[in-house]
C-alpha cells in the first residue's frame, strides 16, 4: 500500500489545521512549505497555473510537507457563477497536477470552507479530516493547560469551560492570554 501524502484538513478557524501540519512535519523530520495563496495569483492569464506547477516540480525535487492554507481559494467550486473561467482553469490544473504526484513530499490543503470547495477534490486526497471546535471536555483540558500556574478552582475551570462553548482552541487560548496580561498590568496577584 501506498503510503498516505495528501491530506485535506478542514473546519472552522481556529481549530488547529495548519498547527496540525506543522505537528506532521516536524514528527517526520521534514521542512514545512507554506504555500502564500496571495503570490500565487496573477493577473496575467495561465500564470497562476505555471506557478502551481512550479510548487509541485519542487515537491519532486525537494522533500517536505507542503501546505496549501485557505485552500478555498485555490480550490474553488468550479460552478461557481461569479468565476471568469480562470478559477476553473486553476482548480483543473491543480487536480492534473495532484492526479500526477508521485513524488516524496506531502501535500496538506487546509480550509476553513470545505463547502465552496470543488467536489472533484475530495476524492484526491488520501484523507480528508475534520478540526471541528472543542467539546467541553477539550476546553476543560486547555484552560486546565494553559492556567496551570495560576491555581484556579476546579468550579472556576468549569464555569470557564461552560462559558467557553462555542468557541475555538485560538479564541479560548487568547482570552486566557489577555486574562494573565491584565492581571500583570493590573498589578493582581489571582487570575
Amino acid at each position: 500500500l501506498a503510503p498516505r501524502r495528501r491530506l485535506l484538513f478542514h473546519g472552522p478557524p481556529g481549530c488547529g489545521k495548519t498547527l496540525a501540519a506543522t505537528v506532521v512535519a516536524g514528527e517526520l523530520g521534514l521542512p514545512l512549505f507554506r504555500v502564500r495563496v496571495e503570490t500565487l495569483f496573477s493577473r496575467f492569464m495561465g500564470k497562476t497555473a505555471s506557478l502551481l506547477a512550479e510548487i509541485f516540480e519542487q515537491a519532486q525535487r525537494k522533500r517536505g510537507v507542503y501546505l496549501f492554507d485557505e485552500f478555498d481559494a485555490i480550490g474553488k467550486h468550479r460552478g461557481d457563477e461569479n468565476d471568469v473561467g480562470e478559477a476553473r482553469r486553476i482548480v483543473s490544473t491543480f487536480l492534473q497536477l495532484l492526479d500526477g504526484d508521485e513524488g516524496p513530499s506531502l501535500v496538506i490543503a487546509a480550509t476553513n470552507e470545505r463547502g465552496a470547495l470543488d467536489r472533484a477534490l475530495f476524492r484526491r486526497f488520501d484523507d480528508v479530516v475534520l478540526f471541528d471546535l472543542p467539546s467541553d471536555d477539550g476546553l476543560r483540558r486547555l484552560l486546565e493547560l494553559r492556567t496551570s500556574s495560576h491555581s484556579l478552582s476546579e468550579t472556576a475551570i468549569e464555569e470557564l469551560t461552560q462559558k467557553a462553548r462555542g468557541l475555538s482552541y485560538a479564541d479560548v487560548t487568547t482570552a486566557v492570554t489577555n486574562a494573565v496580561k491584565s492581571m500583570v498590568l493590573g498589578g493582581r496577584d489571582e487570575l
